[in-house]
């Protein structure tokens, strides 16, 4: 996906200013998770710090700075780009996993369950995207680097959707 920002790409100013974007809406968002779940410092600062890593470096930073056409990170913006995506995409892989540990203390077992799920979901695509750039993979079915970071992607974001769709019902008419 960072090659729709490199400098040859058409939409490259537009993809940047999705990124920066989104990211902002996810800072705002780390903010309410710590509030939420303030009474568990611990879970909060992590859960929290997730997500904010997230929009940090994969969003801002990689917004910021383009990553090259030829996905090689010959350029100092490249290589800022990659390192800071590849941080916050770590950071975001576990909050599948936080989310479901706050659900089970909440005593929330199915929904715990199902993040579970997820996060295992997004460790496996996570996985198959690491591999994929690797050159003893090239031109098996393990080559599909576009479709393994989207997924990956699916399955980190998975858990906003389902929480804000549950704040979304709770809230009276």
């Amino acid at each position: 996906m960072s090659i729709l920002g490199s400098p040859s790409s058409p939409v490259s100013s537009l993809y940047s200013v999705w990124l920066i974007v989104l990211s902002l809406i996810l800072s705002l968002s780390s903010f309410q998770y710590f509030s939420a779940l303030s009474e568990r410092t611990v879970l909060a600062v992590l859960t929290s710090g997730s997500i904010f890593l997230f929009a940090l470096g994969a969003g801002i930073l990689a917004g910021l700075f383009k990553a090259d056409a030829d996905d090689k990170m010959g350029t100092l913006s490249s290589r800022i780009h990659g390192y800071s995506s590849a941080i916050g995409f770590m950071a975001l892989l576990f909050f599948p996993l936080l989310r479901s540990a706050a659900m089970f203390e909440d005593r929330h077992f199915m929904l715990g369950a199902s993040y579970l799920t997820v996060f295992l979901f997004a460790l496996l695509f996570f996985i198959l995207f690491i591999m994929s750039d690797k050159e003893q993979y090239k031109g098996t079915c393990i080559d599909r680097e576009g479709t393994w970071e989207r997924l990956t992607l699916f399955f980190m974001y998975l858990p906003l959707v389902v929480d804000s769709l549950i704040i979304l019902i709770s809230v009276p008419a």
